[in-house]
């Protein structure tokens, strides 16, 4: 029997008289009852059941309750568990089941799946152009993020035993100068802050031009008042910077009036199968094109109902081709007049990567005799449509027509206080009229403090710089 049977066979203190010679109604602990025999009974004549303990020697078994309960749990406990199951005469029992370890997973190169892969990718793209690393040290890092975990500490590891290395020497990198200003330039915290000063320089209702001259009224507003524009000084004595400086401007121009185009044309309004979107009050419009913290008044309401008159008029001159009597007029313009695209060639109508800043095309207008905006009527045409506009061309549009709406505020105003309140006459016919046009069904609403003027720093610097 083994382990199991030196357990039983450990005598205890003999059974009370009692309990040996009940004849009936036997129970657990009854080893000599005649009927209702137990599992520990190895007397019984009646009733008796076989159990996996019959023919052992329980006669010296325990005789407490409680014990003998204890006794009972064990033995079915090691029976369940396998570990000392009934064995014939010359078996071994088997042995206890062990418990093994699982080994833990190694991700090797190229264990991961497609999907994490793309994910992993894009993440380190973002990080990296935030942090301004180049293409070797990206490839660098893309290489990094394939190591398994082991892999990557050891890199890591030798890393910064190569940096400790370095500072116990009491090597230090050489840093040039530019080097703060440089890094600057390449956050992306200090670019959102520019383009939002970009796009109220755009939305300005002083702007003279919309192509020509922006950027460099804006650099000149930049180096006159660097806080304005969260720049230190010290990055103007560096004219690598300044150059980059001024290309961020340029690009930021482009990108503002691609983005005001794009909404212009959502302001009209999509029309679809079934369902479609209705145009935009002008509260609307100018809440979408205006950035954070700046301010909008009745002015600049007038300036974009301007720019979406200007945007319907042009979908029109676009599309006609010019007539048989102007056609040699109209090639020895389009030769001679700078172009505002970077590419000809290209058929993509998106002035956000085709505008550039410059010159509009004057010689249009000066080839002409109609009035565009005499009396300040907006329904009348600006004197440079019978030039020739290619779909890109739209910002050049929009310049022509304000020179001419200049050009007639001057011939009708004796004196500059003249000339203004004229201009101011024919931006408040045309918001009345896009007002009327674009009207919401439901609500009206006017800007906020819309007889007072802008007092925002930034906006009253930018309106004075691009009024030129």
């Amino acid at each position: 029997m083994g382990f199991f049977k030196e357990v039983m066979d450990r005598s205890t203190v003999p059974a009370d008289a009692s309990n040996a010679n009940v004849t009936a109604g036997s129970s657990i602990y009854n080893t000599n009852s005649t009927a209702g025999s137990s599992i520990y009974n190895t007397n019984a004549t009646a009733g008796s059941s076989s159990s996996i303990y019959d023919g052992m020697d329980l006669q010296t078994s325990y005789q407490t309750p409680g014990r003998s309960i204890a006794t009972q749990a064990l033995a079915r406990t090691l029976e369940a568990q396998g570990t000392f199951s009934w064995t014939l005469p010359g078996e071994v029992s088997p042995s206890p089941p062990t418990l093994e370890q699982p080994c833990e997973r190694v991700f090797e190169l190229g264990d991961d799946t497609p999907r994490t892969a793309k994910r992993m990718k894009l993440c380190i793209e973002e990080a990296s152009n935030e942090s301004g690393l180049d293409k070797k040290q990206i490839k660098a890092a893309e290489k990094f993020a394939k190591l398994h975990k082991r892999q990557r500490d050891t890199v890591l590891f030798i890393k910064m035993q190569s940096i400790e290395k370095l500072l116990q020497s009491g090597a230090q990198q050489t840093q040039s100068p530019e080097a703060p200003y440089a890094a600057l330039l390449l956050d992306s915290s200090f670019r959102s802050y520019l383009q939002t000063k970009i796009i109220g320089c755009l939305l300005s209702p002083d702007i003279t031009k919309y192509l020509g001259g922006v950027s460099g009224a804006l650099m000149s507003l930049i180096q006159r008042e660097p806080d304005l524009f969260n720049i230190p000084e010290k990055l103007f004595e560096h004219q690598t910077l300044i150059s980059e400086l001024q290309s961020m401007v340029i690009d930021g121009l482009a990108s503002a009036r691609g983005s005001i185009k794009t909404k212009l044309k959502e302001s009209l309004g999509r029309k679809k199968k079934g369902a479609g979107t209705g145009p935009q009050p002008i509260y609307t419009l100018c809440s979408s094109l205006a950035p954070p913290g700046m301010e909008i008044k009745v002015t600049h309401w007038a300036r974009v109902a301007y720019l979406r008159y200007c945007f319907v008029k042009f979908q029109v001159f676009a599309k006609e081709p010019p007539t048989t009597n102007s056609a040699a007029t109209t090639t020895e313009t389009m030769s001679s007049a700078p172009n505002d695209t970077h590419s000809d060639a290209a058929a993509t109508d998106t002035d956000a990567n085709m505008d550039t800043d410059t010159p509009a095309n004057a010689n249009a207008s000066a080839n002409t005799n109609t009035s565009a905006a005499a009396n300040a009527d907006p329904s009348k045409p600006p004197r440079s449509v019978k030039a020739f506009y290619r779909k890109t061309h739209f910002w050049r549009f929009v310049d022509d027509s304000l020179s001419d709406v200049r050009l007639d505020a001057k011939e009708a105003g004796v004196t500059r206080i003249g000339q203004r309140q004229k201009l101011s006459e024919f931006f408040q016919v045309i918001l009345k009229e896009d007002m009327t046009d674009y009207a919401s069904p439901n609500t009206f609403k006017t800007p906020a403090q819309d007889t007072t003027a802008v007092v925002t720093a930034w906006q009253c610097k930018l309106d004075r710089a691009i009024a030129f």
